[in-house]
């Protein structure tokens, strides 16, 4: 409950942020197509959800802005050789470094790149109908490097259309020796997902 009131309050602040003038506001929703890597499945098989508000402010003159956003955010996997789902639900901070291209009719395609760090809220483990509390201790209270690379497209009536990736750099479960993206060898497990999303810039 803390985690969530913690939540609305930067919301709030995002909001009061985004009235000054160089400043706008977003609200988005959508859905999330996830998956473990280092769960014994490889492929997007698993659901979940993302909704959030983000305000972006200018860097220097040019069309380079600066993006922070904070949400709520179903990561996990389905393990189908076990019949076992992973519901990961984190409260998400991304923070990225976003370019704005200009189109003739108005439209703006936002390309961005950043880190997307993250407090898991709660973790549910699920096979064959059992809940699996020993798998859903494992999981860290942070994922405090994801990857995140954005597109948008925003329409001239503020209503736009975007397809985020996230990859996690550390391992978001408990490991002996940790891992790490870069080094790893079949040990530790990482969030990766693609997020598609709806949203209106007010």
């Amino acid at each position: 409950m803390k985690r969530i009131i913690a939540a609305i309050a930067i919301m709030l602040l995002i909001t009061e942020v985004a009235a000054q003038s160089t400043f706008d506001f977003s609200v988005k929703g959508g859905i999330n197509l996830c998956q473990i890597d280092g769960d014994q499945s490889g492929s997007y098989n698993k659901a979940g959800y993302n909704v959030g508000a983000n305000t972006t402010f200018p860097l220097g003159q040019g069309n380079w802005r600066m993006l922070v956003e904070i949400g709520v955010s179903e990561k996990g996997a389905y393990v189908k050789g076990l019949d076992r789902t992973i519901s990961l639900t984190y409260i998400e901070m991304p923070l990225l470094l976003t370019y704005n291209i200009g189109t003739n009719d108005g439209a703006v395609i936002r390309l961005g790149a950043g880190v997307a760090p993250a407090v898991l809220g709660k973790a549910r483990a699920i096979e064959s109908g059992t809940e699996l509390p020993e798998v859903e201790q494992r999981y860290k209270k942070t994922d405090p490097l994801p990857f995140c690379a954005d597109l948008q497209y925003r329409f001239p009536s503020h209503i736009g259309v975007g397809v985020r990736y996230y990859n996690s750099l550390l391992s978001v479960n408990e490991t002996k020796n940790g891992a790490y993206r870069i080094v790893r060898k079949n040990s530790g497990a990482f969030n990766r997902l693609l997020s598609f999303c709806i949203s209106y810039q007010f």
